[in-house]
């Protein structure tokens, strides 16, 4: 298997002026996800994971989903991975 280059996205000082402070990830493929929405919370200290809460609309009889509520947090991860 060949090995392929990740993409990196640096957020440069997010909590000033114009700089962007969130990072959108969406998968297009054959496989259908939601979109993960990375945003740094500087209270906690450490990276919040988001997504948008969806559920099954099918009032036509087709497969639509509607969304319910925007960027619920789904995970947080620690600024550092330290170990005692």
């Amino acid at each position: 298997m060949n090995a392929k280059e990740p993409i990196r996205v640096d957020l440069s000082y997010p909590r000033m002026g114009d700089s962007p402070d969130t990072i959108i990830v969406e998968l297009e493929d054959v496989r259908a996800a939601d979109a993960l929405i990375i945003t740094y919370d500087f209270a906690r200290d450490g990276w919040r994971i988001g997504m948008d809460q969806t559920r099954h609309a099918d009032d036509d009889g087709g497969h639509n989903i509607e969304t319910v509520a925007e960027n619920q947090e789904v995970a947080f991860i620690p600024a550092w991975n330290v170990t005692d």
